[in-house]
Parts: C-alpha cells; sequence; structure tokens
C-alpha cells in the first residue's frame, strides 16, 4: 500500500474497510495502475485469497483517468494470473444493490465477463449496543461456553473431519485459530471430547463478523455462544461496533432473527468468473485432438 498514491490508498480502504495491516495478514493482492512519465498511481485492484476463489474488494481508478480501458486492463491481468494458479476456481465479487459504489463495480464487473445472480444468502447488521439493548441476550445462559483460545487443537481438527464428511463445511479447513477472534470465538465442549457447537468472530476493518456457527443440537448451545461472545466483545470494542452476521442457510437466518430481530438484512448481488470449468473445457478439446 505505500507504494499506491494517497488518493487511492485511501478510496481502496473505504471500499474494503480494512487499513495495511489486513493487505498483509489477510491474503490480500493488490494489483497497481501506474503511469511512469507523472511517477504516480492511477488505479488499483485489491483482491482476497479464500480458499479456491479469489475475492475482489475493490476496484479504482482515479476519476481523471477513467473511460481509457485501465479498469479493464486490471481486471484482465487478474484474470490471467488467476488461470495460471492451480486450483483457483473462480473469481468473485459480492454486491450490495443499495451501495451505489458496489453496485457500479458490479456492472463494470458484468460487462467484462463476469456472470451475475442473485445470492440466496444474507446479512443482518446491527451494533453491539442494539443488540445488547434489546435484552434478547441476558434470557440466555452463558454457562459452559469456552473461548476458541482454550480449546485443544485435536477437538477443532476432530470437528473438522465430521464437518467435511457431513458437507457442512462452510469454511476452510482445518480450523485455524489464528484466522479468528479467539476471545470472541466460542464453544461448547461436551466432556472434552467432543464439540457440540461452535461460533467464529473475525474482524474486518472497523466491524465484526459471524463467520461461522454450528450446532449438533438444538441450537440453544449457539444462543449462549453468541451471548458470551457480545458480552466480550462489549468489553473490548466501542459500543458503536457494527456486528455483520452473513447467513446461508435456513437455520442460521432464524438464528439471526432471534438475536437481532431489528438489523437491517441486506441481500447481495454475486457477480463471478468461472475458472475451472473453461479450462476443463479447454483440456477436454486437447485430449480430443491428440486422440
Amino acid at each position: 500500500m505505500g507504494l499506491i498514491a494517497g488518493n487511492v490508498a485511501d478510496e481502496i480502504r473505504a471500499a474494503i474497510g480494512a487499513g495495511d495491516r489486513a493487505f498483509i495478514g489477510d491474503g490480500f493482492v493488490v494489483y497497481g495502475l501506474y503511469d511512469e512519465e507523472q511517477n504516480a498511481a492511477l488505479g488499483a485492484l485489491a483482491v482476497q485469497l479464500a480458499g479456491s476463489v479469489v475475492v475482489v474488494r475493490s476496484v479504482y481508478v482515479a476519476p481523471e483517468y477513467r473511460s481509457f480501458g485501465g479498469a479493464k486492463m486490471l481486471v484482465q491481468e487478474l484474470i490471467s494470473d488467476c488461470f495460471m494458479v492451480d486450483g483457483i476456481e473462480e473469481i468473485e465479487f459480492l454486491a450490495n444493490p443499495d451501495n451505489e459504489y458496489q453496485r457500479e463495480a458490479a456492472d463494470f464487473l458484468c460487462y467484462n465477463g463476469f456472470k451475475k445472480e442473485d445470492a440466496t444468502d444474507a446479512c443482518f447488521v446491527s451494533t453491539l449496543e442494539k443488540i445488547a439493548a434489546s435484552g434478547v441476550l441476558k434470557k440466555i445462559p452463558a454457562k459452559g461456553v469456552t473461548a476458541l483460545s482454550e480449546i485443544d487443537e485435536r477437538l477443532l481438527n476432530k470437528l473438522g473431519v465430521n464437518l467435511a464428511s457431513s458437507g457442512n463445511a462452510f469454511i476452510d479447513l482445518p480450523i485455524d485459530k489464528s484466522h479468528y477472534e479467539q476471545d470472541l470465538s466460542m464453544a461448547v465442549v461436551k466432556d472434552d471430547k467432543d464439540i457440540l457447537d461452535i461460533l467464529l468472530m473475525e474482524k474486518e476493518g472497523s466491524d465484526l463478523v459471524l463467520s461461522f456457527a454450528y450446532s449438533e443440537g438444538s441450537g440453544v448451545g449457539i444462543l449462549s455462544a453468541f451471548a458470551k461472545s457480545l458480552d466480550k466483545a462489549l468489553e473490548k470494542y466501542p459500543k458503536e461496533t457494527k456486528i455483520r452476521i452473513p447467513t446461508v442457510t435456513a437455520s442460521g437466518r432464524k438464528l439471526a432473527e432471534k438475536v437481532v430481530p431489528d438489523a437491517k438484512v441486506i441481500h447481495y448481488v454475486r457477480c463471478f468468473y468461472p475458472l475451472l470449468p473453461l479450462y476443463e473445457l479447454v483440456y477436454g478439446r486437447e485430449q480430443e485432438l491428440s486422440l
């Protein structure tokens, strides 16, 4: 980020809600559009590696340099690089249609080869203060809940195997403690042998994100874990801190509705560029020709 002009760097930070450290520690890659004659950065494309998916976090070109094909060059360079890396299946951008910047970015990407579809998940957004004020979590006992920092790695690995076999692996496995807020992420452990419920929290920019929740039981354990997590969050962060709860399943939406009944619900549009099917198609043709 130190090599990118100040105004461009500020635009990227505003778009993805993160500072310099996120680019170093969270798998970010930044493509820069540079003018050698003026010795200045004119734009940048920031992406994040997430398993087999490359997530576009921001695409920006300074206003005076738009409509000259610069942003298209950035995207084409990204696509070209992704084809050269084994294991990357697609490039993805999630856009909130109510956000003008994200809507324009989605339209631009789709104009340059991306496909668009309505995302099946919704994101509940509230603040620590509002959730605490609702009084919902005060009614939930938070006993028997253990912070992620105190959970044995063997139990996490065992849970990861179970999640992978059951098809409930909506996160990268095995679970890596360092990827999460260890004092806010919580689990319910049975007889020191099995994790029955787990809730994983992350910090993205200034926001807290409930990135994963899993329960083998009725979901009461998850509510207990969330109540304990919120208590810790209120101790650690300002009460106006935003908390986001993306939901993928129907049970996840029900949980979110219980915990944050007055939250704003945001439905996203997903733009994606599939890489693996095209690679397989080309490879298949090569095989056919060789025969």
